[in-house]
């Protein structure tokens, strides 16, 4: 190992030891301490972060990005003798993905109120992923159906010289006045 490559501060760690069994431990102990300034940070960036102006696939992949980083602080528990037994953690597992499906909802724009409504009387309970996809749908659905809207209003009717004919404009124009 070339120990010029590495950190300064890593590489001082690893310069007196004689063995990986040895390394890791010492670094772990080092750098995976809770920092709890960047948690509260992390939670404060998490309560205040919405959909806005953003789309859905924006705003959910700020969401997944916060939540990760959260994990990287806090992880799952363990259990003392120093295993993981996910039926141990089931229940708290669970409430945890709920949480994350309520924050997600609880971000999203109003217009999304009666899909919110929908979602939290679903049994069983959607996952987030299954979430996160029915209200992309309704996204894709919405853009869908207001480019429809547009394109049959940008379609008109005028007189021109008494006579009736089709045509096509970006913009809305009386067939009165001939104003937009």
């Amino acid at each position: 190992m070339v120990i010029e490559s590495i950190s300064p501060l890593i590489a001082s760690t690893i310069s007196y030891m004689n063995s990986t069994c040895q390394i890791w431990p010492t670094l772990k102990k080092r750098f995976s301490q809770p920092d709890d300034a960047q948690i509260c940070h992390l939670q404060f960036i998490l309560s205040n972060t919405n959909q806005g102006t953003k789309g859905i696939d924006a705003y959910f992949t700020k969401l997944n990005a916060l939540w990760e980083e959260l994990r990287i602080f806090r992880p799952s528990p363990s259990c003392d003798c120093g295993t993981y037994n996910e039926r141990c953690f089931e229940k708290y597992i669970n409430q945890y993905e709920k949480d994350m499906v309520f924050k997600f909802l609880n971000g999203l724009n109003e217009s999304f109120a009666a899909l919110r409504s929908q979602l939290l009387l679903m049994k069983p309970f959607p996952t987030l992923d299954e979430a996160y996809n029915l209200v992309l749908r309704k996204e894709t659905q919405r853009s869908i159906t207001h480019t429809q809207i547009f394109h049959e209003s940008s379609a008109m009717a005028t007189i021109i010289d008494g006579r009736k004919k089709e045509k096509f404009v970006s913009v809305v124009v009386c067939s009165y006045c001939g104003k937009p």
